[in-house]
Parts: C-alpha cells; structure tokens; sequence
C-alpha cells in the first residue's frame, strides 16, 4: 500500500460524519483527479470527493481524538478543540489558519446544507429619534447631523437585548418554516 500523505510527518486523519461509515476514522493517502473530480483516498481504499469532504467527514487535528458521536447523532462531542482545515491538501497549506473553535460535524452538516437556502426573516427592533421637526432644525443647521444619528442609535442599542430578541424570533421562525413543509 502506498505511504500515507503526511504533514510534518504525522498523518492527515478524517473522521466520516454522516452516511454508513459514520464514526470510521480514516488516514489520508492520496489525492487523485479523475475526470477534473479530486478524491481523497484513504489507506482503508474508501474515498471522497474533496470538494464534499466539509459535508460528509470531519478533519481531526495532529493530537485530536476521535469524535465520539451516538448512535442516533443527538449529541457529538469534540473532545479536544484546534483541528485541520478539511479543505487542505496533502502539503497541509490552506488560506485559512488552524480554527480555534471547531464546530461540531452537526453544526457542519446544518451549515452546509443551509447555504442555498437563504431565507428572509423580518426582525424589528424599537429606536429612540428626535421628532421630524427637531431633526430637520437640527440637519439644516450641521452638517453631520445623520451621521450623528446613526452613531448615537449604535452607541445605544443594548446588543445583548437585541441577541434575545432575535434568538426568541429565529426559534419562532425555525418552528414556522418547517411547520409550513419547507
């Protein structure tokens, strides 16, 4: 068997998240194009398609132990944070430095399935303004008054209110859209 693709000398290791060889850690051996398709191909023989690589496995770190993921996939726990960008090549380089909070392969999967479906959800929150004639006086005499405005409005929003709105609103909306069969 061909030697494994390594990284300082360590083994680049995935781990399948999803499909029937969930939980299988795999060690990297090789990255091959077939018909401008990239694979990564495993020492098991099993491979994926590196441009699929995010959704259906997960890059564990140099040291990183194994997820331990249920049985039903209710609960994934990383034990160890600092991983390897999924989307690296055998040479280990990629725009994106080592991730400090990795993400669980739940949160993975809902992100990527997530991304051609963007939705619109309406969000208000309440601002204090000056009256229409004040703020008119009030423009007409500085030149900056909208900028001051705006600046003041930021100054004064309580974002951590704003987060519970909007959290209570996402959870509202999350129970509508799929209630409606989206």
């Amino acid at each position: 068997m061909a030697e494994a693709a390594e990284v300082h000398n360590k083994p680049i290791r995935y781990q399948w998240t999803v499909g029937e060889k969930i939980g299988t850690v795999e060690i990297l051996n090789s990255e091959v194009e077939t018909a401008g398709i990239v694979w990564l191909v495993f020492e098991s023989g099993n491979r994926c398609n590196k441009s699929l690589v995010k959704s259906y496995m997960y890059a564990l770190g140099e040291n990183e132990p194994a997820l331990q993921i249920t049985a039903n996939f209710d609960e994934v726990r990383n034990q160890n944070s600092g991983g390897v960008d999924p989307a690296a090549g055998l040479d280990g380089n990629t725009n994106k430095s080592v991730q400090k909070n990795q993400k669980s392969p739940l949160r993975i999967l809902l992100e990527k399935q997530a991304e051609n479906n963007e939705q619109q959800m309406a969000f208000t929150i309440n601002v204090k303004l000056p009256k229409p004639e004040v703020y008119s006086i009030l423009r007409d005499s500085f030149e900056n008054a909208d900028e001051e405005l705006t600046n003041m409005l930021i100054q004064e929003t309580d974002i951590k209110q704003i987060k519970e709105q909007l959290k209570d609103k996402i959870e509202l909306f999350i129970k509508s859209y799929y209630k409606n069969g989206n």
